[in-house]
């Protein structure tokens, strides 16, 4: 059975060790779903490497029994006997970095567990924007000449954005409708080729978001203000070259 991209996604999100006949065939065909791919795997042996902390024998022998119920009852009935504190004093801690090992594991466990609703909405939202984009990739090309200043900011504005006169250069901008709401659809000429800037007042989002989907590379990244913004391309370098000064240069002002 032939897989499409976002089969693809859901198959090795849920299982990124599993290895079959369709998985190996699309990742072939498909570069940036082998790059999923490869992270997936990294991140999952990772996590295993993490959660198998050995544990030193002489760290075992030195921990003290669990007493019984019995002898617990007994205990607290002979008031004459005393816990010897000085022999408790002396058994070794058990390592730091045993501590530290499991509190990294646990750190990774509570990342790959977020809610299921926030992870539907996020899945929902990045469907979306690259669904958007298919009949518009045509503006996500070479130009070097940008749009007027007036238009850029009649733009921005309805959305309560703003950008800096120091940002990179915007050959494309334009009001969409996404999801009922008007967002400004911009395109950014970087370094390592155009990309496309999606500037979502609505949506906060505490730390980036990776977007992988059709073919397309992104991210979601939170902006001074409270909102955030998509910066997608055709492939990470596109997206990395222009991602921190379109971050730095846009801001909300309400």
């Amino acid at each position: 059975m032939t897989m499409n991209c976002e089969q693809f996604e859901h198959d090795v999100l849920a299982t990124p060790l599993k290895d079959n006949d369709a998985r190996r065939e699309h990742a072939a065909e498909c570069p940036p779903c082998a790059k999923l791919l490869a992270r997936a795997k990294k991140m999952e042996q990772q996590l295993s490497a993490a959660m198998a902390v050995p544990v030193p024998e002489s760290v075992t022998s030195e921990m003290p029994d669990m007493p019984s119920l019995e002898s617990v009852s007994a205990a607290s009935a002979n008031t004459d006997k005393v816990v010897d504190l000085e022999s408790r004093r002396r058994r070794p801690p058990a390592p730091v970095w045993l501590a530290v090992a499991a509190s990294v594991a646990l750190a990774a466990v509570l990342v790959l567990r977020q809610p299921a609703v926030d992870e539907a909405h996020i899945e929902n939202l990045t469907a979306e924007l690259i669904d958007h984009l298919a009949p518009e990739m045509g503006a996500m090309r070479v130009n070097y000449n940008s749009v007027p200043r007036t238009r850029l900011t009649s733009v921005l504005s309805p959305a309560g954005a703003s950008m800096q006169t120091d940002a990179p250069l915007v050959s494309y901008a334009k009001s969409c409708l996404i999801n009922g709401q008007l967002v400004p659809h911009l395109v950014v000429q970087g370094a390592d080729g155009p990309v496309t800037v999606l500037v979502l007042p609505n949506e906060k989002v505490d730390g980036p978001i990776s977007i992988m989907r059709n073919g397309l590379e992104g991210v979601i990244v939170p902006v001074e203000g409270g909102g955030s913004v998509a910066i997608i391309g055709r492939d990470a370098a596109s997206v990395e070259s222009v991602r921190q000064q379109t971050q730095e240069s846009l801001a909300f002002d309400i």
